[in-house]
This record gives structure tokens, sequence and C-alpha cells, in this order.
């Protein structure tokens, strides 16, 4: 027999999950692609970061010899990365409970959620970045390192 307890933490639960996939669809509603600019906006934009700094302005990772501009690419690509996950949360969090105001004014509802499911729905929309990382860094490297 499940407690009070329990079930609230169920409905809870329950009501994150709901959140975060609304926010995810929100996201894409009226693209033309949809969830395909989740695979398409990172590599779009590492294509041009590196056309402009790697070729434009001759940046380098490193002073090796052996260095590149995939060598480069791949190490701008894991910080903007970083960076755009770090910014996407920050920006969507801030104003969530003042966005959110029918929630908060009509319903009893658990505040900490709103912005526990951007932070989590930010974390579903870097995983393509992440693993795009991580295929562009096996194929420069030829190795994936954590660093």
């Amino acid at each position: 027999m499940m407690s009070c307890l329990d079930s609230e933490l169920w409905q809870g639960r329950f009501l994150l999950r709901q959140l975060v996939v609304r926010n995810v669809q929100m996201r894409f509603r009226g693209s033309c692609f949809g969830g395909l600019w989740s695979f398409l906006a990172p590599i779009l934009l590492i294509c041009v970061y590196t056309l402009v700094f790697g070729v434009f302005f001759k940046s380098r990772w490193g002073t090796g010899e052996e260095e590149n501009r995939l060598v480069f690419a791949a190490a701008l690509f894991s910080g903007v990365m970083i960076y755009n996950f770090f910014n996407e949360c920050v920006a969507n969090t801030v104003t969530c409970i003042v966005g959110n105001a029918q929630y908060v004014k009509k319903v009893k509802f658990p505040l900490v959620f709103l912005p526990v499911g951007q932070v989590l729905c930010s974390t579903i929309l870097v995983l393509p970045w992440m693993a795009l990382v991580m295929l562009f860094s096996a194929w420069v490297f030829k190795t994936v390192q954590w660093s």
C-alpha cells in the first residue's frame, strides 16, 4: 500500500516529466525541421566558427607542429557547447517563475519544479551537442578524452 508521501513523490515526478516534455516541444514548435535542429544547429555553428576563427583569423590551439584547423575546431566546439549549456540554463531559469504566473497564482504548485524542469530540458537539448563533440573528438584525436 502506498503512503501519502509516496503518492506525492509519484505525482511530483509525473509533473516534472510533463514540464520537461512541454519545454522541449515548445522549443521546436513552428520550426521547419523540428527536432532535427538539435543536430543541424551545432554542425552549422562549428562550421561557421571554424571558418571565421580558423581560416580568416588563423587561430590555433596549442603550439605544436601537428596542430591543424580540426584540433582548433574540436577545442572550440567543446567550449562553445559548455558555454551554451550554462547560458541556456541561467537565461531560462531566471525568468521561469515570472513567465509561468498562471501556475504560481492559480494552482498549489511546487515552485522548485519550474527551474528544475528548465535545467532538465536544457540537459536533454545538450545531449546531441555532447554526442557530436564525442564523435568529432574521436575523429580528430583518434580517441575520446574527458578532458
